[in-house]
């Protein structure tokens, strides 16, 4: 990422530049403009993880609620096939994280296979994006695999509250495979030198895809609030 953003800044001739974190991006930058807040001129948070481990278990537990309020014994007994969830053994976190996807998926608390159509379709008709970023972005699987220790050991509540560079969450308000209500309760105790909370009605993880037009709104209002200053 940091290679990335001098690139940014070299290639643009800009001093800083705005910095967009969505899901696990929002890991990698709540990270770097901890690190690195020289080059930020401001954050942006969407799908915002403030801890991995509380995040799926909020998650789990609100599937449950939702199993018990209708009295779907089959999901929850899938749900209480994994009772510890995720606080097991770590040999088993991919299993019953799909297990867990799969209920949440069925009450929409979670993205399904279909909500990824137009993402792909904006991928396969950008000019930006290749056919290598294709064959890179359906091989990340492979690598989050590999990343399961450290983002399972990510914490922002571990760290202090405060940020050099301005903070804004563009959240959605039905987001559940990341709970929204996390980063809404931590945005509270965020100090930063401006910071502002957007929820976006009827959206879940996938916030630019599922609601593109109030997406936008909320970064060109965050675009005048900064230009303003």
């Amino acid at each position: 990422l940091h290679e990335i953003v001098l690139y940014l800044k070299e290639k643009y001739h800009k001093e800083k530049i705005i910095l967009l974190g969505h899901s696990w991006g929002s890991v990698l930058g709540s990270i770097y403009i901890k690190r690195h807040p020289e080059n930020v001129l401001y954050y942006i948070g969407t799908g915002q993880v403030i801890s991995f481990l509380r995040g799926e278990r909020a998650g789990y537990e609100k599937a449950m609620e939702i199993a018990l309020q209708k009295d779907d014994v089959k999901s929850q007994k899938k749900l209480e096939s994994i009772a510890k969830y995720p606080y097991g053994k770590p040999d088993n976190f991919i299993k019953e994280c799909t297990l867990l996807r799969s209920v949440q998926q069925k009450y929409h608390l979670a993205p399904s296979k279909m909500s990824y159509l137009p993402l792909m379709k904006a991928m396969v008709t950008s000019p930006i994006f290749q056919f290598s970023d294709l064959h890179a972005f359906f091989g990340a699987e492979k690598i989050n695999s590999r990343l399961n220790t450290e983002i399972m050991d990510f914490d922002l509540e571990k760290e202090s509250y405060e940020y050099s560079v301005p903070i804004y969450y563009v959240l959605g308000a039905a987001d559940w495979q990341v709970p929204y209500v996390l980063a809404k309760d931590y945005f509270e105790k965020i100090d930063a030198p401006r910071k502002k909370l957007y929820m976006l009605k009827g959206s879940g993880h996938f916030t630019m895809e599922e609601k593109p037009k109030e997406f936008l709104e909320a970064l060109l209002d965050i675009h005048a609030n900064e230009q303003s200053r």
